[in-house]
């Protein structure tokens, strides 16, 4: 009786305001969408049953099936799992290339992970023993790599798109990272628990240097998490931000410093579980920690220092994140297990700005995770709106999943049962999507699923955001451009994304809207080197 009780608080919960289209609902797996180089706008999933990845087009019609050779799958042990989907990347042929790695119980005990690259022909272009997971290195202004991490205590680096293997780098249980540093340039890293240190390769894998990373004689190294040459301190000796972890009987303590690489301990933070440098282009950087709240089921909260001095500006009581709004600038947010069932949104000066109150499921459900603050990405309107995951934990009958699209009053505008979380897909040149990554309880049969609903907002692009903006917003007879590369082709649509105006030129500046109707627009700018940034604008005569 108690478990159709739930059932029936599930489906109720699916009624809302919702102002979004659903398009599609995968029930095969989760779905990821992609931009292909040559084929454009796809959605893809793991078929479980046939072992093959399934493609479909941008309206969901089925494309393609490509077979992801492995053996039959065993739990979640046996699944395989998709690193990386690209035409041209790894060949000039328009072929699909696809990187997965898979559990491979026939090997067992011996080579049970397995990671590939193969094409779509069938083609297997890399095939890795021992490879667990895979990381495609894509990092501006450096070659890519293709790093895979061995079941077998290896980092493996690989050339890219030749895939020839550069370097072993034998690491017991921690996992290799690579780095462009302001000053020293590519560098690979990785924590050394056994002898207390960071150790520095080398864009050539060649050794550059260890650091020193002191704790209690009781403690356990737990991660590293923040490495900067240029930011912290005003100089380019490296600086290395870290924790450790005491366990105590059921007691866990986290502790965590920044160092530099003389050993000049910068700052400690008792319960500090990790270091976060936020630098926003237009912004000054900030560290912001992830603290552990003493003698709390894993509660988590922040403090905010400023750089390079790493004085400290704030202290947060629950978990925060920093990001800048379209229209608003510079705001930091709730973003776990908020206090009270509230969202709070705060000022650069750490100010309260708005404070919504969360809608809730039903009395067991708990607050897990806040994301996606915007102000334009879901809707049209100047409101604050933001993802809102929900967990329920039942003893009985599993774990419960919901999340919602809110705005800033509260207002539940999409309700996905069972969403575990709710992704938004931004991709350059197309319109935002949602994408439901479902979950259903213990006792379903169900295999997870996914759901695709349409925003209707036109997506940005590849664009620096930093190096284009417009003003004024809202606008009365026409707007000027800032950017640093010359504008040569605006179009502006309407809400519902009718062109409506097309201006080009060697070097467009200003444009006048004098003739169009109050309301909500999106200039869409291209620059001369085919760069394309999307502006929401407000016209108000």
């Amino acid at each position: 009786m108690r478990k159709i009780v739930y059932f029936l608080l599930l489906c109720f919960s699916g009624f809302s305001f919702a102002q979004f289209e659903l398009e599609h609902t995968y029930n095969e797996n989760e779905v990821t969408r992609v931009k292909l180089e040559i084929d454009g706008e796809k959605y893809y999933l793991v078929n479980k049953a046939t072992s093959q990845a399934d493609f479909y087009n941008a309206d969901h019609s089925f494309w393609k099936s490509i077979p992801l050779p492995a053996p039959p799958q065993i739990d979640f042990l046996g699944e395989v799992r998709i690193w990386h989907v690209s035409q041209t990347k790894i060949n000039a042929d328009s072929n699909i290339e696809i990187i997965y790695s898979y559990y491979n119980i026939e090997q067992a005990p011996n080579n049970i992970y397995i990671t590939k690259v193969i094409s779509e022909n069938g083609t297997v272009v890399l095939n890795i023993q021992n490879g667990v997971q895979a990381n495609l290195s894509e990092i501006e202004g450096l070659p890519t790599k293709l790093i895979v991490f061995d079941y077998q205590n290896t980092s493996k680096v690989y050339s890219f798109p030749e895939l020839i293997l550069e370097n072993n780098y034998q690491i017991s249980q921690e996992y290799l990272h690579r780095i462009k540093l302001t000053n020293a340039g590519e560098k690979y890293y990785y924590l050394d628990k056994a002898n207390g240190q960071a150790k520095f390769f080398n864009a050539d894998h060649s050794f550059w240097k260890s650091i020193d990373l002191p704790k209690p004689a009781d403690a356990s190294y737990q991660s590293i998490s923040l490495v900067d040459d240029n930011i912290i301190g005003n100089s380019s000796l490296i600086k290395i931000g870290y924790s450790y972890v005491v366990l105590n009987g059921n007691a866990t303590t986290y502790g965590g410093n920044i160092i530099n690489e003389n050993g000049y301990n910068i700052i400690s933070n008792p319960n500090t579980v990790s270091y976060f440098l936020s630098d926003i282009n237009g912004l000054s950087p900030k560290i912001i920690t992830r603290d552990l709240i003493p003698n709390s089921n894993f509660q988590y909260k922040s403090t905010i220092y400023s750089a390079p001095s790493l004085t400290l500006e704030h202290a947060y009581e629950s978990l925060i994140a920093r990001t800048v709004l379209e229209n608003n600038g510079e705001k930091y947010f709730t973003t776990q297990s908020p206090m009270n069932n509230q969202v709070k949104i705060y000022n650069a000066d750490h100010s309260i700005w708005k404070t919504v109150d969360l809608p809730s499921p039903g009395e067991f459900y708990q607050v897990k995770t806040i994301s996606n603050l915007s102000e334009n990405k879901f809707n049209s309107d100047n409101l604050v709106e933001f993802t809102c995951s929900y967990q329920f934990d039942s003893p009985i009958f599993s774990t419960f999943y919901e999340s919602r699209v809110i705005n800033e009053n509260g207002l539940s505008l999409l309700t996905v049962p069972n969403a575990y979380i709710l992704a938004l897909s931004e991709l350059p040149n197309l319109s935002n999507k949602i994408i439901g990554l479902m979950r259903v309880d213990g006792e379903s049969p169900q295999p997870p699923s996914g759901t695709v609903y349409n925003t209707g907002v036109l997506g940005t692009t590849d664009f620096n955001k930093s190096s284009i903006s417009i003003a004024p917003n809202p606008v009365k007879n026409e707007f000027t451009i800032f950017s640093t590369k010359a504008i040569v082709e605006v179009n502006i649509f309407d809400a519902i994304g009718k062109l409506i105006l097309t201006k080009k030129d060697s070097n467009l500046t200003k444009i006048e809207v004098q003739n169009l109707s109050n309301g909500i627009y999106f200039a869409k700018m291209k620059a001369d080197n085919n760069t394309q940034f999307t502006q929401k604008i407000i016209i108000s005569n």
